[in-house]
């Protein structure tokens, strides 16, 4: 026998097939770290000569791959968007340089340093090539 709709309506909301269902939990593996540690465990269980030695050793040596490419791409995001806004001045003023350049070796000058905030790779720690409004290089 069907329940008589309330007033508030909720009953829509929160659909009887919804009702006690969660997403349950997936079958994950767990984190990169955790599998290393776990696959080292098992090679420690495992005799020297057991066959599934080498796979277990060449899927660590995979996951230990992935934490470090992790690792570093975690580093590139952060520098990102740690020195976003030091190169967005930094290229707002050279481009104002680069129209105000009279000479060829200027202009040329001012280019490379342009490429320079363009190319700078993010892995590394940002050197800003301009300070208190003068150029560092003499300019």
């Amino acid at each position: 026998m069907p329940k008589a709709a309330s007033k508030h309506g909720l009953e829509r909301k929160f659909k009887p097939f919804r009702k006690g269902k969660g997403k349950g939990k997936s079958a994950s593996k767990g984190s990169l770290k955790s599998q290393i540690r776990s696959k080292a465990r098992l090679l420690s269980k495992l005799p020297p000569d057991d066959s599934r030695r080498s796979r277990l050793e060449a899927e660590k040596a995979a996951l230990e791959a992935q934490v470090s490419e992790k690792a570093t791409l975690q580093i590139a995001r952060k520098n990102a968007m740690k020195y976003h806004a030091v190169k967005f001045f930094e290229r707002q003023k050279l481009t104002r340089a680069l129209k105000k350049a009279k000479t060829a070796e200027a202009k040329k000058t001012v280019e490379r340093a342009l490429e320079y905030v363009a190319s700078f790779p993010n892995e590394r720690k940002y050197v800003s090539l301009l300070r208190g409004g003068d150029r560092a290089g003499g300019g």
